[in-house]
C-alpha cells in the first residue's frame, strides 16, 4: 500500500534520524534535502528540549519549524513563535518537582525551551547505563540549579519532565518503586518511555500526536497527508496519528504493531530509505 502524496514530515531524533553517535548520515541528509526541494515540509519531533534539538538537522536550510519536548511545544524557528504549547498545569509541577527532586534519579525539566534539573542530581548523570553520545548530549543540555522550585515557581509553564533512572545491582531502578508510587497519584499524566532506563512526563493532552496534527491544521495539511518515523514510547501516538507512520527496525515492539510500514534501523540510513520510497516515489 503507498501513502498518499506528503506535504508534512515529522522525524524523531533519537534512535530515527540520528544514528548512535548522534549524527545525521550524508544519505540521510540528502533525502531531508531533495524532500524539502520537493514541496515538503520536514521538522524534527523530539523529546528534546528546543535548546537540545540536533544543530545537523536545525541548518538544514527548509527547516523551519520543531516539535519538541513530546509534543508541548511546537515552535517556528525564524522567529521562535510558540505555535501550540501544553504545559503541565503549575500545582502539578511544583508537587512532582519537590517529591522527584529529592529522590536519587535525574528529574530534568524542561521550561522555556531549555532543560535543568536540581544540582544534586547532576552527577548521577555519570551511573546512568547510556553511550557516550548520550551522556555527553545529557552533560551538555541540563542545567544544574541550586532551588528548582523557585525558578518553576517564578516562571511556571514547565513542559516536561524527563526522569533518568540508575540501575541496582540487581537489576532494577533505583528509587523505581518510589517513583511509581507518585505518579499513580496523577493517573491523568501522559507517561511513556523516551528510551532505555527513562520516563517521560506531560500533561494529559500533550503528545506529539497531538502536537503534529495542530502544525497540520495551522499549515492547511491535512492527516491523510502527513508521515511520521519513530522509534520509541514516545513516537506511539505520532505514528498512531499520521497518515503513514513509519516504524525503525529498531522500534519498540508496541511502535512496530501500530506503523503502516517498516524501513531500516536508524544504523542503516531508515529515514532516508522511507523518504525516498514513500515520498519521493523511487524504488
Amino acid at each position: 500500500m503507498k501513502p498518499a502524496r506528503i506535504r508534512l514530515l515529522a522525524l524523531d531524533l533519537d534512535g530515527t534520524v540520528l544514528d548512535d553517535e548522534k549524527h545525521i548520515t550524508p544519505a540521510t541528509r540528502r533525502a531531508l534535502e531533495d524532500a524539502i526541494a520537493a514541496g515538503v515540509t520536514v521538522l524534527p519531533a523530539s523529546g528534546r528540549p528546543l535548546s537540545g534539538i540536533s544543530r545537523e538537522f536545525l541548518d538544514i536550510p527548509g527547516v523551519n519549524y520543531a516539535i519538541c519536548a513530546n509534543g508541548a511545544l511546537v515552535c517556528r524557528l525564524s522567529d521562535g513563535a510558540k505555535l501550540h504549547e501544553d504545559n503541565l498545569e503549575d500545582g502539578v509541577a511544583m508537587a512532582l518537582l519537590e517529591e522527584l527532586g529529592r529522590l536519587n534519579i535525574i528529574t530534568s525539566f524542561f521550561l522555556d525551551g531549555k532543560s535543568y534539573l536540581p544540582a544534586r542530581q547532576y552527577d548521577l548523570m555519570d551511573q546512568l547505563s547510556v553511550s557516550p553520545g548520550v551522556l555527553a548530549y545529557l552533560r551538555a543540555s541540563r542545567i544544574p540549579v541550586e532551588h528548582p522550585a523557585e525558578l518553576v515557581r517564578a516562571r511556571g509553564g514547565v513542559q516536561k519532565f524527563s526522569l533518568g533512572f540508575v540501575h541496582e545491582a540487581d537489576g532494577r531502578w533505583r528509587d523505581g518503586d518510589r517513583v511509581r508510587a507518585i505518579l499513580a497519584r496523577y493517573p491523568a499524566l501522559t507517561v511513556v518511555s523516551g528510551g532505555v532506563d527513562n520516563l517521560e512526563i506531560t500533561a494529559p493532552t500533550a503528545h506529539k500526536g497531538a502536537a503534529l496534527r495542530a502544525l497540520g491544521e495551522q499549515l492547511g495539511i491535512p492527516r491523510e497527508e502527513t508521515m511520521a518515523c519513530g522509534d520509541s514510547g514516545n513516537d506511539l501516538e505520532m505514528i498512531r496519528y499520521a497518515g503513514w507512520g513509519v516504524a525503525m527496525a529498531n522500534s519498540e515492539p508496541e511502535v512496530l504493531a501500530v506503523a503502516d510500514a517498516v524501513t531500516a534501523s536508524n544504523q542503516e540510513d531508515g529515514v532516508a530509505l522511507a523518504v525516498r520510497r514513500y515520498i519521493l516515489g523511487e524504488k
